[in-house]
């Protein structure tokens, strides 16, 4: 199926708003969704005093199933979370489940030896200490 295919069923298929469906669409939630390919969890980078900090937000993942990376200045964070509810009738989908990856690109020097990262409360937390190299 070719991605234009999908537009119009998405145009149809309202979720909450029409804002809602055209973000889906806009963002490829949907096209994720309909294809069976990895989906993006939120994720959030900023920079303190002493770090950058990426912190994704995939709550119900267990701590072994994913990965984080950091190869040439790019941060994977990869994995998959499992849809632990029997289905009979769905009457309304929104909480991606399967595999799920993002990537960002760290644009600063950071001390690649030092880079820890946390899972609790259904956060990642990536902390990438600065490097004055």
């Amino acid at each position: 199926m070719k991605l234009a295919d999908n537009i119009p069923v998405a145009f149809v298929e309202f979720k909450k708003t029409p804002q809602d469906t055209i973000r889906s669409v806009v963002s490829g939630e949907f096209f994720v969704a309909q294809s069976g390919r990895a989906w993006r969890p939120p994720t959030d980078v900023y920079e303190t005093e002493t770090n950058l900090v990426v912190r994704v937000e995939i709550p119900g993942v267990f701590e072994d199933a994913f990965s984080v990376t950091f190869h040439k200045n790019h941060l994977r964070i990869t994995g998959s979370r499992t849809d632990c509810v029997p289905k009979r009738t769905v009457h309304q989908m929104e909480i991606n489940n399967g595999p799920f990856a993002t990537d960002v690109y760290i644009g600063i020097p950071v001390a690649r030896d030092q880079i820890q990262a946390q899972y609790k409360d259904g956060f990642l937390v990536v902390t990438l200490p600065k490097s004055e190299q």
